[in-house]
């Protein structure tokens, strides 16, 4: 049993192909920046990979801890319904699973900054 710690960053999900992609772009410029860390991705709906067809691929892997970050802004109901139903349902199915979730962008004050220096610049 692997104990590595995974994450998952988790976003909405489109059905516009670019947008997806460059959420891919980004999630493999933050790999760059961190290689000791294993980053997937998943997407709630409209695109693949799932949540549920990422954790199965990690726990056939014998990953039984994960991390699940929300790429989301408010805690809307994929945040606080969705997304648990989801995390407590594949811990249910999957003996010794693990899975944690953290917390949405908007709880980072550095989220303000990024505002108001995109603001600047538009002005």
């Amino acid at each position: 049993m692997k104990r590595d710690k995974i994450v998952v960053v988790l976003n909405h999900g489109t059905r516009n192909k670019q947008a997806q992609e460059d959420f891919v772009n980004f999630i493999n410029a933050v790999r760059e920046k961190q290689p000791d860390l294993r980053i997937e991705y998943a997407s709630m709906e409209l695109c693949e990979p799932c949540l549920p067809s990422v954790i199965d691929r990690l726990y056939d892997e014998g990953i039984r801890y994960i991390i699940v970050i929300p790429f989301f802004l408010f805690r809307g109901i994929h945040i606080t319904e969705d997304i648990p139903k989801i995390i407590k349902g594949q811990e249910a199915s999957h003996p010794g699973l693990e899975i944690v979730m953290g917390k949405v962008l908007l709880s980072d004050e550095r989220l303000q900054d990024i505002l108001l220096d995109n603001i600047k610049e538009t002005i």
